[in-house]
């Protein structure tokens, strides 16, 4: 199995190539085929809320939070990326992250109460793209193999 920076500079040069011979179908199958390899990811990051937060403002949390996958191919910055965004409320989504709840202590908004271990534990956005990884890369090693081998048989005949 290659390292991820190299499977990622795999992918930036076979989607260049793609773009500059003209083949758009191709180029759309490769990054369909890496955003369904990722499919999975925020439905993991849902459920580990829960373990990892408090079980009501897990299910705020869950209800307040959109979660995407976003695939770049080109030559700078190439991947699969999970992205995490508010939908509207203003939530510290990389504090939360970090393991620290803030809130109003008694609803006084001039003072701030640090919620940490044991009621929070830092990791529920990054532990569920860490798990995923090697069935992600895996994925993506074999949409590349099965492209290179179209483009292959296409030139050779």
């Amino acid at each position: 199995m290659s390292s991820l920076d190299a499977t990622a500079d795999e992918l930036a040069r076979l989607s260049a190539a793609l773009r500059e011979a003209g083949e758009t179908e191709w180029r759309k199958q490769v990054t369909q085929g890496i955003k369904d390899a990722a499919d999975g990811i925020p439905d993991a990051i849902r459920a580990g809320m829960k373990p990892h937060l408090p079980n009501r403002y897990a299910d705020v949390l869950a209800k307040d939070t959109r979660l995407t996958i976003s695939v770049k191919t080109g030559i700078t910055d190439p991947g699969v990326f999970v992205v995490g965004k508010n939908s509207g409320k203003q939530r510290k989504l990389n504090m939360i992250n970090a393991g620290i709840l803030r809130h109003p202590l008694f609803g006084d908004r001039n003072r701030w109460y640090a919620q940490e271990l044991p009621s929070v534990r830092p990791g529920w956005f990054d532990d569920p793209c860490q798990a995923a990884k090697p069935e992600v890369r895996a994925e993506i090693e074999a949409a590349l193999e099965q492209v290179n081998a179209i483009i292959w048989a296409a030139v050779h005949g």
